[in-house]
């Protein structure tokens, strides 16, 4: 999961090459971003809510 061990590398790596798809491909006219949001959903996230929240804030503020 993002995050794990403190390990960030990989999900930000992922987060730059979508980012870089997107513009490479003009793709971002019109583009609205919803970042997921069910933390409380065990089926999808079996870690705590403060990593959530830290992979929820590295999104925003790449977004951003």
């Amino acid at each position: 999961m993002p995050g794990d061990n403190g390990d960030w590398a990989s999900f930000d790596s992922f987060l730059e090459r979508l980012f870089a798809d997107i513009k490479s491909n003009d793709m971002t006219a019109g583009m609205v971003w919803d970042i997921w949001n069910e933390p409380d959903v065990g089926a999808f996230w079996s870690r705590p809510q403060f990593q959530w929240i830290q992979m929820w804030g590295r999104c925003y503020y790449k977004i951003r």
